[in-house]
């Protein structure tokens, strides 16, 4: 999350609506809203203290949280879980029959011959797009496998699913904005290389106020090159356009654009069914279909965020920026409404 942007808007929104309003000085990542009536509501990045601790938990988990929307009989995409050495290892005196049953590798490579090749790796409960990473071969598996084991218990290997890339939030019950989110990507002029277009991509970022990322040196651009036979110091040609990551994370410099006024209401009804699937109230859902404004019947409930980050999305106009402030205006409202009179 950026720690500008939000801090800024929740302390205008809470002068707004005469609350009081304290941050922990060191980060300004967390602190303590206090409402006219006394009562106080904590908060930590963009989780506001509105869904419970258990259903924010069951969404971070991306093994769980699929699970859930299965049963409530939502598409997801085809997906295996696998586990990192050292938590098998820590299963071994716990469970030790679990632990045998487990391998970081085998589950995975099963996977892979039953779906084939590209598949997504990603961390079990990552977010913001951080080690995502698509694979193309076996060794590209087990390297990508190895690399995320260093940091996560638990891995996700996951078949691509096909369609566009939308994010729909959710308030209790009803669609506040949505966003499609457009792959980082970038266009050829003939004369300057690949490093130097995402250079000034980041340059663009910035300025915009959106988050200030090292593209460059993300080496999941350089995988997804290396799977094209390139790499960022090739030229490309005057008008052509290169995808430069799988996946359309606006935290990876990806695009945005606002679908708010598009929505069909089928889409509208998925992202409150997987809300309520998990237990959320307040969450942004992250839906792969051909076209927001039309029923696919191949859609896919792709993940679920229970604090969903809206800066890259308020940075790309004041229209957005207008969005994303009467959504959080109205969380607040709610808060104040529910916590009641100090007694």
């Amino acid at each position: 999350m950026d720690q500008g942007y939000f801090p800024k808007l929740l302390a205008e929104l809470c002068a707004e609506i005469g609350a009081g309003l304290t941050f922990e000085p060191a980060f300004r990542r967390a602190g303590i809203i206090i409402f006219a009536n006394g009562r106080r509501r904590f908060f930590k990045g963009t989780n506001l203290d509105l869904n419970s601790s258990a259903a924010a938990q069951i969404a971070q988990d991306k093994d769980f949280c699929a699970k859930f929307l299965t049963m409530a009989g939502l598409n997801c995409p085809d997906s295996q879980v696998v586990f990192a050495p050292k938590c098998i290892a820590k299963w071994k005196a716990k469970n030790p029959a679990l632990a045998a049953s487990l391998d970081p590798f085998a589950d995975a490579e099963a996977a892979a011959r039953n779906w084939g090749f590209p598949l997504f790796v990603k961390p079990n409960d990552g977010a913001e797009g951080e080690g995502v990473q698509l694979v193309h071969t076996a060794d590209e598996l087990r390297s990508h496998l190895n690399a995320l084991y260093a940091e996560h218990d638990r891995v996700l290997v996951q078949r691509p699913a096909p369609g566009d890339d939308f994010r729909i939030v959710v308030l209790d019950g009803e669609m506040m904005l949505a966003y499609q989110r457009l792959p980082l990507t970038v266009t050829g002029n003939g004369r300057h290389t690949i490093a130097d277009l995402l250079a000034q991509r980041a340059k663009q970022l910035s300025a915009a106020g959106r988050q200030a990322i090292a593209l460059v040196d993300d080496p999941r651009v350089a995988a997804h090159l290396a799977s094209q036979n390139l790499s960022i110091t090739h030229c490309p040609e005057p008008g052509q356009s290169l995808r430069l990551l799988a996946n359309a994370n606006l935290s990876a410099g990806g695009e945005v654009v606002d679908v708010t006024d598009k929505v069909h209401a089928r889409y509208k009804q998925i992202a409150k069914d997987a809300a309520d699937a998990v237990g959320l109230r307040f969450a942004g859902i992250d839906v792969l279909c051909a076209a927001v404004d039309q029923v696919d019947p191949g859609y896919t409930v792709l993940e679920v965020n229970a604090a969903p980050g809206l800066n890259n999305f308020a940075a790309t106009s004041g229209q957005a920026h207008q969005r994303v402030s009467d959504l959080y205006r109205t969380l607040l409202k709610t808060l104040e409404r529910e916590s009641g009179p100090q007694g």
